[in-house]
């Protein structure tokens, strides 16, 4: 026998309540909005990536300076301040200000056991005491958009000289800190030894010759 089920009426369905529109400024609005923020995430990322460019490009020309092989002139120094046959800056000099009356004698990168790394620059010149090597170590820039070449000038090295013939001066390929300049005078030839110290300075000192 069956048993007769009943089930209770359901009751009506009611018509789901929805919010009105936003009135057509505010959906103006929203819409300005969406656009200010892809306008400035846009600008945002043009003006990074120019950044990152242009800290590429001078990284480069830091990379020159810094396996750069000065060709040899040799250059004549008279007491007087006469120059002669002196070497020409490179191009990646544009890095830094370098104008006459110096002259470029060496210029690449020297590191130290200590992972020390500096882009070394010697130049000569000639100053109311007399000629002089002028000897500098430079911080390398980094990857950082707007990182700059450090010049510490307080940290320079200076060795007087006569008038002479120097030769531009050329790295050990057996220390990674050290570098030779040749020079010759009058009463003789002679050595010039250069090298990155552990603290990032550089140093010069007579080898031989009748400079010592």
């Amino acid at each position: 026998m069956f048993r007769s089920s009943q089930t209770a009426d359901l009751p009506p369905s009611r018509a789901l309540d929805y919010a009105p529109a936003p009135p057509r400024a505010h959906r103006a609005l929203r819409r300005a909005t969406w656009w200010v923020f892809v306008v400035a995430i846009t600008t945002f990322t043009a003006i990074a990536g120019w950044r990152v460019a242009n800290q590429l490009h001078y990284l480069w020309l830091q990379h020159e300076l810094m396996s750069y092989d000065l060709p040899d002139g040799p250059m004549r120094v008279g007491v007087d301040g006469f120059i002669q046959n002196a070497p020409a800056w490179p191009y990646a000099s544009c890095l830094e200000s370098f104008l006459t009356p110096y002259y470029p004698i060496f210029i690449h990168e020297r590191s130290t056991s200590t992972a020390t790394r500096r882009l070394i620059l010697v130049q000569d010149c000639v100053t109311p005491r007399g000629p002089r090597l002028y000897a500098n170590a430079l911080v390398p820039a980094s990857i950082v958009p707007g990182s700059k070449l450090v010049d510490r000038n307080d940290l320079a090295c200076m060795l007087f000289h006569d008038a002479w013939t120097v030769h531009s001066g050329r790295v050990d390929p057996s220390d990674d800190s050290h570098f030779t300049i040749a020079y010759e005078t009058d009463r003789g030839n002679g050595t010039i030894d250069g090298w990155l110290m552990n603290d990032g300075t550089v140093k010069l000192e007579v080898r031989d010759g009748p400079l010592r």
